[in-house]
């Protein structure tokens, strides 16, 4: 009997990056079937009266709060019925400035900067340079220029993200860091840049993929996959069931340890409400949980229901984009999908792109 898979996210802000509120993004996955799923939530969960598990809920409600500490616990101790994908979207949008201008760039002139960890480190160097004390606003006026410029592209956003890069800077790893960007003016098109538009600043759909990929090596054979109908990828429905799907020829995407099987294998795909699948609310709580932690933690507030499940939530196996990773970036070229092969595989399965649109 094939497995079927429940995915549920948390802090999803679209092309925002940024989001202040919701630094964190979490894609958080389950392999329960129904039945397990209902004495799951029998047994952490019997006191909840509502019909709907909601992380939410949970998480205000201090009676409920060792419920959710027991469930990370069972997972903590089962982790091959969960896979988890946590990104620190901050640094997620520096890593797609170093990916637009300087790998770009690199490539023109025949480098490759993703061998041997170059654009990590270059995206790590730029991250913590721009969030240093000093430079904190302008950290702030660089990412939401190129926020802008990928949601509205034109050349009065181009050019404008330029000149504030070009501007002088007091800090000296700060500066040197910039350096790459602004020698990307000269080196690569701005037609390049403007043709990516809002979509190259969404994380979740590659991530989903990451995680079904994944699945599909430990399961070793085809499932079946749930997500929440409230889910934005119910927008880009048909190049989800497209691309994961059992027709897909074999192929290898991406590098090593974040490269991507195919096919992944994926039977169908049923977008459910989610007070119709347990699968899904116990996602919502693993996602929802991760979340909340990784965001309280980060700014060293004082909350005691992160105080009671943080370290238990962050502890959990995940796959992420966050700094200071050196690990998940590839040790040499060999491992390495070219960025650009990636997107043409992908647009291959992509409807809008087979019709001209």
């Amino acid at each position: 009997m094939s497995a079927t898979i429940y995915l549920d996210e948390s802090g999803y802000t679209g092309p925002n990056l940024t989001n202040r509120e919701q630094p964190f993004f979490v894609l958080a996955s389950v392999n329960f079937t129904e039945s397990e799923a209902s004495e799951l939530r029998d047994e952490f969960f019997a006191g909840v009266k509502t019909k709907e598990l909601k992380h939410k809920s949970l998480s205000a409600n201090a009676k409920q709060h060792n419920m959710v500490l027991a469930y990370l616990e069972y997972l903590g101790h089962n982790p091959d019925r969960f896979k988890l994908y946590a990104v620190d979207k901050e640094f997620a949008a520096v890593t797609k400035v170093i990916d637009y201008f300087v790998e770009s760039a690199a490539h023109a002139v025949g480098e490759d900067i993703y061998s041997n960890g170059h654009a990590f480190a270059m995206a790590n160097m730029l991250y913590y340079s721009l969030r240093a004390g000093e430079t904190c606003l302008y950290c702030n006026g660089i990412l939401s220029r190129f926020e802008g410029l990928l949601r509205d592209p034109s050349m009065i956003r181009y050019n404008d993200f330029f000149d504030y890069v070009e501007r002088p800077v007091a800090n000296r790893e700060l500066d040197a860091a910039l350096g790459w960007i602004r020698a990307s003016r000269e080196l690569i098109e701005p037609d390049s840049i403007l043709a990516g538009g809002p979509a190259g600043l969404d994380i979740i759909f590659t991530t989903a993929l990451n995680l079904m990929s994944r699945w599909r090596t430990q399961l070793g054979q085809d499932f079946y996959v749930v997500h929440d109908y409230s889910s934005p990828m119910v927008a880009e429905q048909a190049l989800w069931e497209a691309l994961p799907s059992v027709d897909v020829p074999p192929e290898s995407i991406g590098f090593v340890p974040k490269s991507m099987q195919f096919p992944i294998g994926v039977l169908s795909t049923t977008f459910g409400n989610s007070q119709e699948f347990i699968g899904l609310q116990l996602a919502d709580v693993l996602a929802g949980a991760v979340a909340k932690s990784l965001a309280v933690k980060m700014q060293d507030g004082n909350d005691r229901y992160i105080d009671l499940i943080g370290d238990q939530a962050i502890g959990l196996s995940a796959a992420t984009i966050m700094p200071g990773k050196p690990e998940d970036w590839p040790e040499s070229s060999t491992s390495i999908t070219s960025p650009d092969y990636a997107l043409e595989f992908i647009g291959k399965y992509n409807p809008k792109t087979r019709a001209g649109m």
